[in-house]
């Protein structure tokens, strides 16, 4: 038997969090299945996904890390928090057709609710945001988000309506296939 357990991790940014969280999974007998991580504002950011053997409850994972966080920082300034998860298909790798991401970029001067009117959008056109970030920078803000589009979606429709929304907001909007993406902003070696 096993438990599905999240994990959340935030502390002031430090070299080797990641190492020092995830090495504490491994001795817990944690399988890690997934992560994302960021750094905003000088904080480091975790989630993660783990499956650790029945005995390990949430409190149990929590504490475990959060006790070998704090040998590892002298900062004691982190807050863990974890969670059981009852679904297990969570950690079945997705079986999701990848031929229906797409990457979606927004620049525009620096407003407030931009990230609001664009996931608005996507909301109402059933694009499912399955990852974002976004940057402010001086008085520029760039977003970029990874949607699905439902199997239905004539692309063509959606970008018509993504320029009608550029020119209302003063927007610069790219919507393309992730492998075009991906192809055109790789680094060759």
């Amino acid at each position: 038997m096993s438990n599905n357990i999240f994990i959340s991790v935030t502390a002031k940014d430090k070299i080797g969090i990641i190492a020092n969280v995830t090495k504490s999974i491994e001795i817990m007998g944690g399988d890690l299945k997934d992560l994302s991580q960021t750094v905003m504002g000088g904080y480091f950011t975790m989630i993660l996904a783990a499956i650790f053997p029945n005995e390990l409850t949430p409190k149990k994972v929590e504490n475990n890390i959060s006790e070998s966080f704090s040998t590892f920082s002298k900062e004691d300034n982190h807050e863990i928090i974890a969670w059981n998860i009852n679904k297990t298909e969570i950690f079945i790798p997705s079986q999701k057709n990848n031929s229906n991401i797409y990457v979606l970029t927004v620049r525009a001067k620096n407003r407030k609710g931009l990230v609001s009117e664009i996931s608005a959008f996507c909301s109402n056109n059933k694009m499912n945001i399955i990852n974002l970030c976004s940057e402010a920078k001086e008085y520029n803000y760039t977003m970029i988000f990874f949607v699905e589009m439902y199997s239905g979606a004539i692309v063509n429709n959606i970008r018509k309506k993504l320029d009608s929304l550029a020119g209302e907001f003063n927007l610069k909007i790219v919507l393309q296939h992730q492998d075009i993406f991906k192809a055109t902003n790789e680094v060759s070696s």
